[in-house]
């Protein structure tokens, strides 16, 4: 019997690192179209299927709720970024 390889991510909760678009935008507090506008605008381009956690992160500097200029990362969630 051949079986594929698992999912980056299944329902069971396996692999909970990887998101799905919608959920991770909803992480964020954004409507998922209002999410895919501003990664546009920032000049990220999505690919389908679920989000890795390094995708994950680089959203979250792009979009101003991660500040990488200390040691490591430091979540500044501040939605007055995206807005200015």
């Amino acid at each position: 019997m051949i079986t594929s390889p698992p999912l980056p991510y299944d329902p069971s909760g396996e692999h909970p690192e990887y998101k799905s678009k919608k959920q991770f935008s909803q992480e964020l507090g954004l409507n998922i179209k209002t999410f895919s506008r501003k990664l546009k605008e920032k000049g990220f381009k999505l690919k389908r299927g679920f989000l890795s956690p390094m995708e994950q992160r680089e959203i979250k500097i792009k979009l101003g709720y991660l500040d990488c200029t200390n040691h490591g990362f430091q979540l500044i969630g501040c939605l007055f970024l995206l807005v200015g």
